[in-house]
């Protein structure tokens, strides 16, 4: 018997009023106008269907399911607002009252044939009876929407619907009871979405299959449900948490996975967000539009607080079915900064965390599983192989069975599951260094002698344990230098190194353990790979070497002046048989030992007093240097009773026949780099370097004598001028980007300027500033640029010279003339007023075969020998340019009326010698660099001016070598550019001189 819908009708005109204008908003009151799909689906669930059906046609929508008929509560609550059979109850999905009249964004009188109801419903809430229709015998009820609303187009109506239905997904029916089929039939295609379930475990598989729109989804879950009391009601409802589970095409096993797209599922999903890897579902109260979840709502914090103990259920009985694995570690919550505690999923993050903390829920690498208190992470599979339980049990004092985690949590696969693990559980992850730090005197000497013999093979690829520290290099010195992981032949353990350095142990050869060092074990010593590790850690072999280090050095260090003569001439047999080892390594070692020794045996004015010195204070002597150091006590000279064997091992170690002079280098830009640091950078422009230092400079300008004070002069103050007084440049940028600049004067040019040691012609000591170059003897050689450094008076030439523009170079080149023979004062001063009669021709010499010649030069120059080069104090060659070279350039450039040409000023040379030759010079074109071989097509003829000048501009300048050698390789000219400071001038070639040096240039490129 069908309800009375005019009663209905009746009550609901009293209860809402006549008008329904103000019951419209029903039509509007969900922001996705689709979202009616997700109620029909409830009420289909509520009333128990196994299937549904939705058949969109062009006008009308009608939806069809096979669960329990419609009775009269069922048409009060669809005709109602807010009155659903189900207000109150969570046990069912929602509120059939006002969730119904999401319908009406697109119809505007929807019918139903449930039972004995046929209705359909107008103005929102009165019922009129229909005629009944048939819906068969598969289903139960049937709804129909016409899709009327004047609101939205039909065809608008049917796109939207049709797009909704295609966009449900399998997973809709995930968390259902009821319903395994969801079907839909659309103008232009049908689709299907099935839920089939099994119990596994007492846990529910579910898996969920689509069809539709030419594609499948195919997805197997895990479902793990928690019944929870519902307040004021004898009934339960279920937390449930779904984990996805994949399985593995090449071994078929099965791996739980983590999942992005998981919102809060109130049995269909919400758009709450969860964060986690899985999905959680409940009862939850939301929003009449289901879009948001009140998290303080004391039935929801309920909820997530049951969901939060489900979630360690799920994880315990997952470790049961053997699922519970390194990817199902990285589905849980432990992305700290996802879950702070004001996050209303932060219960569960928080009950996960204590529960592996407390349980042995992580996997190990054994295959078992561990508590987090009890487990390390650990860097590399060398490690675990090295440690067995028992070994790690007492290497990080513990009484628990401690257990590495599986090696597959690594920072490149699982990067936040193992952040997780080390900040919020406190999992030390056991790296090689804090192997290191654990390792104890009592824990080593438990070992057996195999073991040792692993770690140190393990110990062969951590140098960083065991590594010396570099000076001026960025590295900290390695841990194990300072524990005690040397086996001795007894027993005993050291540490490898003394803290000055020295070895505390040595290696032996063979069985032959006599000796008074302590050796490493021999059966240690024996094995290849730990050999190869103690060789490379530094432990060296027990030999001469090691001798001199330990027991012979300690006598100099100690107390040098007890060391007899005929027992220091046997120290220096042993010494020079040491240096004579083949081991770089030891003889860098011996040789930084004996630097800082004073075993050097010295002149002495007593023929008894022995006295021995460093070789840092120790020198050749000479004339010279015994004339520098006169009275200084600081410096001695070696004692000639040495043999040469034994001075040059002293030569080796520093001692020198010239002062020692520290300056830093130059770079190829002109600077010296002073400091290169973070947002400190300095550097010294044109050479400069405020931290010279010289042996000896302060005693001997405090004693000088007027020969001193030359050798003063020569040798040291004109060679080093440009380190008196100079710019330092500094920036924070390495690149000097907003740089400052300083002048400064280094503490050598202090020296050199405060002190009275410069002689005048009277031969009184005066201050340099005190003093012209005019008066000083003549046996110190006139320099400009030294005076000026030094702060010396000017004469009135030097003035003037200053006042009108003319550089200290140029001034002492003037000064040089004045003094050269009057046959050449006079050439010059014809070049200069042009009273030269005539420019004389330059010679031409014209290559009559030029590939036959350059056949013959080819070969001639791969036979030349190389230039060779002696080391000093500063590089000297010792191969020059012969009288072939010479005669050669003679017979290039004079020309048909005998006169040999200068190839720069072009002009005739300015003398001829008493044998009636010219004079000239042969000057190498360019250094070593370029021409590494001798040749006689290197050499240019040069005047005694342009030799000067082509010396100072162009030889001691390596970029402007440079820009002439490019100038040379790229020319087809017989005449090339040449800057002479700021002198604009060329370089002229007879055409055979230049085929030839272009050739040996195109050589030496190859």
């Amino acid at each position: 018997m069908s309800t009375d819908y005019d009663k209905i009708r009746e009550e609901n005109i009293e209860e809402y009023g006549k008008g329904t204008r103000h019951l419209s908003f029903l039509s509007t009151l969900y922001t996705d106008r689709t979202h009616f799909v997700f109620e029909l689906l409830q009420n289909a669930e509520d009333a128990g269907a196994s299937r549904i059906l939705f058949s969109l046609l062009n006008d009308k929508l009608e939806v069809t399911h096979d669960g329990r008929p419609f009775d009269e509560p069922d048409v009060r609550g669809v005709c109602g607002v807010g009155e659903g059979t189900k207000a109150e109850d969570l046990t069912q999905i929602g509120k059939f009252g006002i969730g119904f009249k999401s319908v009406y964004a697109y119809t505007t009188k929807p019918e139903v044939h449930s039972g004995d109801e046929n209705f359909r419903v107008e103005d929102y809430v009165r019922p009129c009876a229909v005629k009944p229709r048939n819906i068969g015998n598969s289903y139960t009820t049937l709804f129909v929407f016409l899709l009327d609303a004047p609101s939205i187009d039909s065809e608008v109506a049917c796109r939207e619907i049709s797009t909704c239905l295609r966009n449900l997904n399998a997973r809709t029916l995930l968390f259902l009871k009821n319903i395994k089929e969801i079907g839909y039939e659309l103008p232009d295609t049908n689709g299907i979405y099935i839920r089939e379930e099994k119990t596994q475990d007492s846990v529910r598989r579910i898996e969920v299959i689509g069809q539709g729109n030419g594609q499948e989804e195919n997805e197997n879950w895990l479902i793990f449900e928690r019944l929870v009391s519902v307040p004021d009601n004898d009934e339960k409802v279920s937390v449930e948490v779904g984990f996805r589970l994949v399985t593995n095409t090449e071994d078929e096993t099965e791996n739980i996975q983590k999942e992005s797209n998981t919102p809060l599922v109130v049995y269909f999903p919400t758009e709450k967000a969860t964060g986690l890897g899985f999905l959680i579902q409940g009862p939850y109260r939301t929003t009449p539009a289901r879009d948001n979840i009140p998290k303080d709502n004391d039935w929801n914090k309920k909820l997530i607080e049951e969901t939060a103990k489900l979630v360690v259920e799920s994880l315990r009985q997952l470790k049961e079915m053997g699922l519970l694995s390194v990817s199902l570690l990285d589905v849980l919550p432990i992305r700290m900064e996802d879950f702070p505690e004001e996050n209303m999923f932060y219960p569960i993050f928080s009950r996960v965390r204590d529960a592996l903390i407390s349980e042995e829920l992580l996997p190990s690498n054994d295959g078992t599983f561990v508590a987090a208190r009890n487990a390390k992470l650990v860097r590399g599979t060398e490690l675990i192989q090295l440690l067995d339980q028992d070994q790690r049990s007492v290497l990080f004092q513990s009484d628990d069975k401690v257990k590495w985690l599986s090696t597959d949590i690594t920072l490149d696969r699982t990067p936040d599951l193992r952040s997780y693990l080390m900040r919020e559980l406190e999992v030390v992850e056991v790296t090689p260094e804090i192997f290191a730090r654990n390792l104890s005197e009592r824990f080593l000497a438990s070992q057996d002698d195999e073991w040792f013999i692993r770690f140190y093979k393990y110990l062969s690829g951590q140098d960083a344990l065991w590594r010396s520290p570099r000076r001026n290099y960025f590295r900290s010195r390695g841990i194990l230098r300072s524990k005690p992981i040397l086996r001795l032949q007894g027993g005993a353990h050291v540490n490898p190194f003394q803290p000055s350095g020295s070895p505390n142990a040595y290696l032996v050869d063979g069985e032959d353990t006599e000796t008074s060092l302590p050796i490493v074990k021999v059966s240690l010593s024996w094995d290849k790979d730990a050999r190869q590790f103690l060789t490379d850690l530094g432990i060296p072999k027990l030999d001469v070497v090691a001798e001199i280090i330990e027991k012979i050095i300690p006598k100099y260090t100690n107390n040098s002046k007890a060391v007899p003569i005929d027992e220091h001439e046997q120290d220096m047999i042993k010494m020079e048989k040491a240096w004579k080892t083949d081991s770089q390594e030891q003889k860098q070692q011996l040789q930084s030992k004996l630097s800082s020794t004073p075993f050097i045996r010295v002149e002495s004015q007593s023929k008894r007093k022995i006295i021995y010195m460093k070789p840092s204070e120790v020198y050749f002597g000479n004339n010279n240097l015994r004339l520098y150091f006169s009275g200084n006590k600081n410096f001695g000279f070696v004692h000639p009773d040495y043999s040469q064997s034994a001075k040059d091992l002293f030569e080796c170690l520093g001692v020198s026949s010239s002062v020692r002079v520290k300056r830093r280098e130059i770079n190829s830009y002109g600077f010296v780099i002073i400091s290169n640091s973070h947002s400190n950078h300095k550097r010294g422009i044109k050479g400069f370097d405020p931290d010279i230092r010289i042996d000896g400079l302060e005693y001997a300008l405090n004693s000088p004598t007027r020969e001193k004070s030359a050798f003063i002069w020569e040798r040291i103050a004109r060679l080093h001028s440009d380190c008196i007084r100079g710019e330092v440049e500094s920036s924070k940028r390495q690149t000097y980007a907003g740089s400052s600049k300083e002048e400064q004067r280094s503490k050598f040019g202090m020296l050199l300027a405060d002190i009275a040691w410069l002689p005048s012609l009277d031969g009184n000591m005066h201050k340099p500033g005190e003093l012209t170059l005019d008066d000083i003897p003549e046996e110190f050689t006139t320099d400009e640029t030294l005076a000026d450094q030094l702060g010396m008076k000017k004469d009135d030439i030097a003035k003037l010279a200053e006042k009108a523009g003319i550089s200290k170079t140029v001034l002492d080149y003037a000064r040089q003339i004045e003094k050269a023979p009057r046959e050449l004062q006079q050439k010059i001063d014809s070049l200069l007023q042009g009273e030269s009669k005539r420019q004389p021709h330059f010679p031409e010499k014209s290559s009559a075969e030029p590939e036959r010649r350059q056949e013959q030069l080819i070969e001639q120059y791969g036979n030349a020998d190389e230039k060779e080069y002696e080391p000093r104090t500063r590089s000297v060659r010792v191969t020059e340019a012969t009288e072939d070279v010479r005669v050669w350039l003679k017979e290039n450039y004079t020309n048909k009326e005998d006169q040999m040409m200068c190839q720069i000023c072009k002009m005739e040379m300015p003398f001829k010698k008493h044998d009636g030759e010219y004079y000239f010079e042969a000057v190498e074109a360019l250094s070593k660099d370029y021409f590494p071989k001798e040749h006689e097509a290197q050499f240019l003829a040069l005047c005694p001016l342009c030799t000067a000048m082509y010396k100072e501009f162009i030889k001691r300048e390596e970029t402007t070598m440079k820009d002439l050698h490019d100038v040379l390789k790229n020319s087809n000219e017989l005449e090339v550019t040449l800057m002479l400071g700021d002198l604009e001038t060329s370089i002229r070639f007879v055409e055979t001189h230049y085929r030839d040096i272009k050739t040996i240039i195109e050589l030496e490129i190859r």
